[in-house]
């Protein structure tokens, strides 16, 4: 297959994954929270979308989005199949530090959450000041 080496952006390139993206994970959000619901009789859609899982939601949406644009781009013959999965693996190192920093960064919240440390710390406060003083000699030493 001959692929173009004259980049030609066309909008439709980023329009159709973009709302393929927005469409599947609220047709997805919609059928889980109303899954989730059961078989009420009168449910709403921000009834459902309250009670869904949007993570799954959205990771499915992200996929579906994903393996539209790999399918999208070659088929133009804008860049070919091997390209495609190289920009994604580049994109997926690209994005793995930030991630890890948001994950470390919840673990430490939830870890600090079930030490109660937001109790110690009020009740640091609240404590005369010979034992402050002795705090901030562990602490800082």
């Amino acid at each position: 297959a001959v692929v173009s080496t004259q980049s030609t952006g066309r909008w439709y390139n980023a329009i159709i994954p973009l709302l393929t993206l927005i469409i599947v994970s609220i047709i997805r959000m919609y059928y889980d929270g109303k899954e989730k619901l059961g078989s009420t009789a009168t449910v709403g859609f921000l009834d459902c979308i309250s009670m869904c899982d949007s993570i799954n939601s959205l990771i499915i949406g992200t996929t579906t989005a994903l393996l539209l644009t790999i399918i999208l781009i070659p088929v133009q013959r804008i860049k070919s199949l091997s390209k495609c999965l190289e920009h994604f693996v580049t994109g997926v190192q690209g994005m793995s530090e930030p991630c890890m920093i948001l994950i470390l960064a919840w673990s430490l919240g939830l870890a600090m959450n079930d030490i109660h440390t937001s109790e110690y710390i009020a009740m640091g406060e609240q404590c005369d000041t010979k034992m402050r003083q002795n705090l901030r000699t562990l602490t800082y030493n």
